[in-house]
C-alpha cells in the first residue's frame, strides 16, 4: 500500500492534537505520515496550512492521496481503507469524505452538505441506499480525502476564504471540472464540532465573515467577475451586490450579531455610497456595538439628504443619548415625533433623556405615552419607576420596576 500523508492544522488544543494523532497512528491502513501545521506559533488560518501540507507532497508520485483532517476529527481504525476503498472503485472521485459524529451528542454532525451558503447546511442522516458511497454536494473539511491526480489538475484551495467556505469551495471547483465528491458510509469520525476554532475570539469572526463575502462574491452573485473583467454594465451589478450585502446585513441585526452586521453594510455602503438605508441600517450596528460617535457621523451625513427620514432622527437621537447629548438627543426625538406621532420607541427615548436631566414631570408624561402606545412595554415600566422613585413615589416607582423586570424578555433577565 502507498504512503498516504494526514495534514492536521492544530490550534492551542493539544490534548484533542495527541487524540487525533494517537487514533491516525492506530489506523489498520499504513503506512501514514503526519504533516502537522501548528498554528498555535505561527496562526495562518486554516487553509494556508492545508496548502503547505499539500504543497510538501503534490510532485510526489508515489503518492496517490492526501487526507484532510481536523484536530478535533477522529478516526476509527478503518476509516482510512473505506475511503481508499471508495476512490479505488469510483476513478472520478476527487475527494472522499467519511461520516462524522458528535461525540458529545452522540449523533451524526454531518453526513453530506446541502445548502453551502450562508451558513453550511449539513444532511444529519445517511440515506437509505444499497451503495456503499453516494455523492453530495460539497465536503466538509474537517475530514476529506483529495486524490492527488484531482490536486494537480485544478490547483490548491482558494487562500482569499482561510477559515471557512474553503471546502466547499473546493469541491464545487472540483465538481466543475468533472470530478465526484462522494460519502463512504461505512467511514466514521467522531468530531469533536467546535473544538478547532475560538468562536469568542473577534479577529476569527471577522475572518470568517470575509470568508462569507468572498464566497458569495465568487458563487453567488457577479462582483468578482465584475472587479476583473471589463463590462459596460459594471455599475448595475455593483448595485445588485450592494442590495445583497445589505439584505446580510439586515439579517445579521435580526440576530443581533452587530459585528458581522457592521462588515456586510460597511461594504455595502462602499458599494452604493450615500444611500440612506444603507447608512441608517449600518448606525444600527455601530449602536449596538457601542459606537455612537460613528453612528453620529453616519447619520449626520445621511440627515443631509433625508432630513425627515424618521429612523435617521430616531437612531441619530438615540445614539447622541447614548453619548450623553440629552438636549440635542430630545430635540431629535422631537421631530422624529412629528414624522410618526405616536411612536412608543421615540417617546421612550425622550422620557429617558427628560428624566437624566431631573424633568421629572416631563418624563413621566413620555413615559406614559410610550406605554399608552405599547402596553407592558418592559423598557418604559422600568425607567418610569426610575422616574416615581427620583419623585420620592417610591411604593409606584418599585411597583412598576417589578413589572418591567417581570415583562423583559428571558434572554435580557440575566
Amino acid at each position: 500500500m502507498k504512503l498516504i500523508p494526514i495534514i492536521i492544522p492544530a490550534y492551542k488544543n493539544e490534548s484533542a492534537l495527541n487524540k487525533c494523532k494517537s487514533l491516525c497512528i492506530q489506523q489498520n491502513y499504513q503506512p501514514i505520515e503526519l504533516f502537522v501545521w501548528d498554528n498555535s506559533e505561527e496562526n495562518i488560518l486554516f487553509t494556508p496550512a492545508i496548502n503547505r501540507g499539500i504543497k510538501k507532497y503534490i510532485n510526489d508520485q508515489n503518492i496517490d492521496f492526501i487526507l484532510i483532517l481536523n484536530q478535533d476529527a477522529y478516526l476509527q481504525k478503518d476509516t482510512l481503507n473505506y475511503l481508499v476503498g471508495c476512490m479505488e472503485m469510483n476513478p472520478k472521485c476527487g475527494i472522499a469524505c467519511p461520516i462524522q459524529y458528535d461525540e458529545s451528542k452522540n449523533q451524526i454532525y454531518w453526513a453530506g452538505g446541502l445548502a453551502a451558503y450562508p451558513e453550511g447546511e449539513h444532511l444529519t442522516q445517511i440515506p437509505n441506499i444499497n451503495q456503499d458511497f453516494y455523492k453530495t454536494f460539497w465536503a466538509n473539511g474537517a475530514a476529506m480525502l483529495l486524490r492527488l491526480d484531482m490536486v494537480r489538475e485544478i490547483g490548491f484551495l482558494d487562500e482569499n476564504m482561510k477559515f471557512i467556505f474553503s471546502d466547499a469551495d473546493y469541491s464545487l471547483t472540483a465538481r466543475a471540472r468533472g470530478w465526484d465528491v462522494l460519502v463512504s458510509k461505512n467511514a466514521r469520525v467522531n468530531h469533536g464540532a467546535g473544538q478547532s476554532g475560538d468562536a469568542a475570539n473577534d479577529f476569527i469572526q471577522q475572518i470568517k465573515i470575509d470568508d462569507s463575502i468572498y464566497f458569495s462574491s465568487k458563487w453567488i452573485d457577479r462582483s468578482l467577475y465584475d472587479s476583473l473583467a471589463f463590462d459596460v454594465n459594471n455599475r448595475s451589478h455593483s448595485a445588485d451586490r450592494a442590495k445583497h450585502l445589505f439584505y446580510l446585513g439586515l439579517n445579521a441585526i435580526e440576530k443581533s450579531s452587530f459585528h458581522e452586521a457592521k462588515s456586510y453594510l460597511q461594504k455595502a455602503l462602499d458599494l452604493a455610497p450615500g444611500r440612506p438605508s444603507v447608512q441608517i441600517n449600518l448606525s444600527v450596528a455601530l449602536i449596538g456595538l457601542g459606537e455612537n460617535s460613528a453612528a453620529v457621523s453616519l447619520l449626520r451625513d445621511a440627515i443631509k439628504t433625508s432630513p425627515n427620514e424618521f429612523d435617521c432622527l430616531l437612531n441619530l437621537g438615540i445614539a447622541e443619548k447614548n453619548l450623553g447629548n440629552y438636549l440635542i438627543a430630545i430635540e431629535l426625538f422631537d421631530q422624529a415625533l412629528i414624522q410618526r406621532p405616536g411612536y412608543p420607541e421615540a417617546f421612550l427615548n425622550k422620557g429617558i433623556c427628560l428624566l437624566q436631566t431631573k424633568k421629572f414631570d416631563e418624563a413621566l408624561c413620555n413615559l406614559d405615552q410610550a406605554l399608552i402606545q405599547r402596553p407592558g412595554y418592559p423598557e418604559a415600566l422600568i425607567n418610569k419607576g426610575l422616574c416615581l422613585i427620583s419623585m420620592g413615589l417610591l411604593d409606584e416607582g418599585f411597583s412598576s420596576v417589578h413589572k418591567g423586570l417581570y415583562e423583559l424578555p428571558t434572554s435580557l433577565k440575566r
